[in-house]
């Protein structure tokens, strides 16, 4: 399971990004803890892009992050209605958990902070603050 912990992910100095600062694709979980990610550019998911899997975020700061298609911050896809089939093996969706995060300035084309491609992506927000 990948875990970011107490890291601080400013803009690479390069013109244009095309990928996030962090991503993860075809399932799996993502945990992130304590980071800063500050001034990111992409276009899904100026810091995080996630497709098919479960995020957890917890205590992190993401300002001034942007995205030219979806979500300045954070970008969250699934695979279709698999959110609401009793088939699925838990990776074919998306769940979002995030608790004490912090988002300011962040924008993109479709959701300046969050954008999320599936309306039933499972979303769990706790003490989370957004300006």
């Amino acid at each position: 399971m990948p875990t970011q912990q107490g890291h601080t992910a400013y803009a690479a100095p390069a013109a244009t990004q095309r990928s996030s600062t962090a991503s993860l694709a075809s399932g799996g979980v993502l945990t992130v803890r304590r980071c800063l990610f500050v001034d990111n550019r992409a276009t899904w998911g100026g810091a995080i892009s996630m497709w098919m899997g479960w995020v957890s975020l917890s205590d992190n700061r993401f300002v001034a992050n942007n995205a030219t298609g979806g979500g300045g911050a954070l970008h969250v896809s699934d695979n279709g209605d698999c959110a609401t089939s009793p088939t699925c093996t838990g990776f074919e969706y998306v769940i979002v958990k995030s608790s004490g995060d912090y988002f300011a300035g962040n924008m993109a084309h479709e959701g300046g902070a969050w954008y999320s491609q599936r309306v039933d992506a499972r979303i769990d927000l706790q003490n989370t603050s957004f300006e």
